[in-house]
């Protein structure tokens, strides 16, 4: 973030910012890997495209390179929620970490 701000002026408004180009069930199924939860396709969505985003604009203006890997990332959160899942309950998430797939497509 520092390059971003110490630059001041940029070559482009909208920049596409992140490393990791990957489906979503890929994304799905490495959260899985990390966090004890079923991953599983909805039938009912037949729109299944994956976009595929172009960062590199952004990684070479700014010369980013990510220091951890994906899965670190993941399983890094992945301890901060174990960590602060009392506070995270007392808050307006409190329904939401552990909610059955049904009661979400009600809501959603």
């Amino acid at each position: 973030m520092l390059r971003v701000l110490k630059k001041g002026s940029w070559k482009r408004d909208v920049y596409n910012i992140g490393n990791f180009n990957h489906t979503k069930i890929i994304y799905a199924n490495s959260i899985g890997s990390v966090v004890p939860c079923e991953v599983t396709l909805d039938p009912s969505i037949t729109d299944l495209r994956n976009v595929q985003i172009d960062c590199s604009l952004f990684n070479d203006e700014f010369a980013f390179k990510p220091l951890k890997s994906f899965e670190t990332s993941i399983s890094e959160i992945a301890g901060w929620l174990k960590e602060n899942l009392e506070d995270i309950e007392k808050s307006n998430f409190i329904g939401v970490l552990n909610m059955s797939l049904d009661i979400w497509r009600k809501i959603t």
